[in-house]
């Protein structure tokens, strides 16, 4: 995944991704139970 430069695209989108699972993580811990979309 990690040093493929035809895949700029999908490394952007990794990071997003990311980001978003990292927000569901925190939201989780804080106690909102917002687990039911994977």
């Amino acid at each position: 995944m990690e040093g493929n430069p035809s895949s700029g695209m999908s490394v952007d989108v990794g990071i997003r991704m990311l980001g978003e699972i990292e927000e569901k993580s925190k939201k989780n811990h804080s106690g909102d139970t917002d687990v039911s979309e994977t």
